[in-house]
Parts: structure tokens; C-alpha cells; sequence
């Protein structure tokens, strides 16, 4: 066992969560009288804080970026959250994680009262010891904030970051943590690849080779 505790992103490498992502973000940019924008610009919401996204794609205001969000939520409490499925595999390597003594938490930049309910839902929750992720507020919005938290409650020098994004790679850098980078989610392949990941998956079933 090269590590004992593992750091999962969720949105693009537990969870396929495209669809109900990129319907929010449409619904709340219409709500609030924005230009639409293309389905490849709103898969680029998925994975980086919100905020972030709706300021940079949008060109509005950090202020008019809380309103959209707010409406972006409106749809995705109601339905987009359940508008995901696990990517094959995935299961079977939580299982495999459990049943080997590994240590397994969430670090998603999605809030926690939404990633616990759509583990729940696949009855994936059983095998986090803890769901950690964003707040609703700001006051844990980053990568770097999110493993933090992770890393003040298990005690531990063999931990690994495993996500789909620069965020998670850079995020985890700042907390002395190696990653594994899994292409098959989300993240920009360009950007993955120039923040440096120690470890490349391009399958679910790469993973374990590096674990």
C-alpha cells in the first residue's frame, strides 16, 4: 500500500454529473437575463468553484455572480443534483479501497448537503469516512481550503488527491499532497497535464496501479 488515506474529487471522477451541471448553470443564467452560453462553455463550470465561473464566462460582477448562483441552485436542489451516474468502475475500486484498510474522504469544490445526497443515492456515502466539500458561503470555496480540512482531521503523511482538474493538482500541491490525475472527466487535458500531477489515469482502472 503506497498510500492509506485517500482524497476523492466527486464532479468528473466519481460522478458523471454533466448533465445537471450544465442544465443549471443554463437555467440561471436565463432567470437572470444573461446570453446563453454554448454547451462546451458550460461543461467548463464543472469542476472550479461556481463563483469563479459565472464571473468569468458570464463578465458579470462578484455581486451579480452570487445572484446567478443562487438561481443555479434553485434548479439543481430540486433536480440537477440527481441528474448523475458513477462511472463504470468506480464502485468496485471503492470496494476494493474499503475491503484493503485504505482511509477514503470526498475533496469537492460541490457543497456537501448536495454530495452527500447524490452518494447516497448510488449507496456509494458507505464507503467515505467523511464527505468534506465546499460550504454554501465562502468561507471554504477552494481546493486548497477543502484538502486542508481533510488533512487537520486524519493525521497522516500518505495521502493522495485523486481528481479530474488543475484545481485538484494545484489545491493539493499547496497541502504537500501527490495526485493522481484522471482524464477521464472534465478537467481541460492541457491544463491537467501542465500542473504536474505525480500520477496520470486515463481509466478508472489506472488508479490502481498507483495506490
Amino acid at each position: 500500500m503506497k498510500f492509506d488515506t485517500i482524497l476523492f474529487d466527486v464532479d468528473g471522477t466519481i460522478l458523471n454529473t454533466c448533465e445537471g451541471i450544465t442544465k443549471g448553470v443554463a437555467y440561471g443564467i436565463e432567470k437572470c437575463g444573461l446570453p446563453p452560453l454554448s454547451f462546451e462553455t458550460r461543461k467548463r463550470f464543472i469542476g472550479p468553484p461556481l463563483r469563479e465561473s459565472f464571473m468569468k464566462y458570464c463578465g458579470v460582477s462578484a455581486q451579480d455572480a452570487e445572484t446567478v448562483l443562487k438561481t443555479y441552485r434553485e434548479y439543481y436542489s430540486a433536480k440537477g443534483m440527481f441528474e448523475c451516474e458513477p462511472y463504470d468502475g468506480i464502485e468496485e475500486l471503492l470496494q476494493y479501497m474499503t475491503d484493503n484498510g485504505y482511509t477514503v474522504y470526498t475533496a469537492t469544490a460541490k457543497p456537501v448537503e448536495y454530495t452527500s445526497v447524490m452518494l447516497e443515492k448510488f449507496d456509494l456515502k458507505k464507503y467515505f469516512k467523511e464527505i468534506i466539500g465546499a460550504s454554501m458561503d465562502k468561507s471554504m470555496d477552494t481546493k486548497e481550503k477543502i484538502i486542508k480540512a481533510v488533512l487537520d482531521r486524519e493525521k497522516t503523511a500518505n495521502a493522495v488527491m485523486i481528481g479530474d482538474t488543475a484545481y485538484d493538482v494545484l489545491g493539493a500541491r499547496e497541502n504537500n499532497v501527490p495526485t493522481i490525475a484522471v482524464t477521464y472527466g472534465f478537467g481541460n487535458r492541457e491544463d491537467l497535464l501542465n500542473a504536474k500531477p505525480d500520477y496520470i489515469a486515463e481509466t478508472v482502472e489506472d488508479i490502481y496501479k498507483y495506490i
